[in-house]
């Protein structure tokens, strides 16, 4: 599971938005890590919102009142010789800027 926790002295708090991006980031770092790797396949899935809000997995996952279950970080064994055959285009990487 991936949780972002609330530090607990609330006179050392950063905002909670930076303690999402320093989740995000380390999951990143994971991503990253793991596709360094032949044979294992990643990837983030933020699930269903119903499961993984839910007290049930609070409870499961031992978090405060505060800290928020990001969705879960999905390792799997693969064939080595499989390649990412899904192709993208460019055209979807588009990007505007205005003055």
């Amino acid at each position: 599971a991936i949780v972002m926790q609330r530090q607990a002295h609330p006179e050392k708090r950063m905002p909670e938005w930076e303690e999402t991006a320093a989740t995000a980031c380390a999951v990143q770092n994971m991503h990253i890590q793991a596709a360094a790797f032949p044979g294992l396949a990643c990837y983030w899935s933020s699930w269903h919102a119903a499961a993984r809000d839910s007290p049930e997995m609070r409870d499961f996952l031992g978090m405060g009142v505060e800290d928020k279950c990001m969705g879960f970080f999905i390792v799997a064994a693969c064939r080595r010789d499989l390649r990412d055959r899904r192709r993208r285009c460019l055209d979807d990487f588009s990007v505007e800027w205005h003055h």
